[in-house]
């Protein structure tokens, strides 16, 4: 997986520095995944074109985690502890990296999500793994 450093070019080099770590932690983590750019944000999406699981991106006063969910953060109230959360995003702080014990869990939860959404309406099942590569995908009547 690449880089995406033009991304955090512009930000002071302790932000960037964490938010390159924070993104280069989860593209380890969701090594199945596929990059790409959504919303201006670094993202990475689940394989085949599927949901998105996670951008990052700096603001001057914090950094932020989307894990493309209302609920997610909700749903991990507890573990992250005194961090700034929104109903779309995690706050962390411009000069560290996002832990990776949490990361960890976050994009769990966002998998976990996903793969709850299924099957849909026109039948379509999809079934991905922890590295956000797809295990299967089937059609149900």
């Amino acid at each position: 997986m690449s880089r995406i450093q033009p991304a955090f070019a512009d930000f002071p080099e302790e932000q960037a520095a964490a938010l390159q770590s924070t993104w280069d932690s989860a593209a380890r983590i969701l090594s199945g995944a596929t990059a790409c750019v959504a919303w201006g944000m670094p993202t990475l999406r689940a394989a085949d074109d599927g949901p998105h699981l996670f951008s990052v991106m700096g603001f001057r006063r914090h950094n932020s985690l989307f894990p493309h969910s209302g609920s997610v953060a909700e749903m991990l109230k507890d573990e992250l502890g005194d961090r700034v959360a929104t109903k779309g995003t995690i706050h962390f702080d411009v000069d560290r990296p996002f832990p990776v014990r949490l990361l960890r869990r976050v994009l769990a939860a966002r998998l976990d999500e996903v793969n709850a959404s299924y099957p849909r309406r026109n039948g379509e099942v999809r079934v991905y793994n922890r590295d956000g590569s797809l295990r299967s995908m089937s059609r149900v009547r």
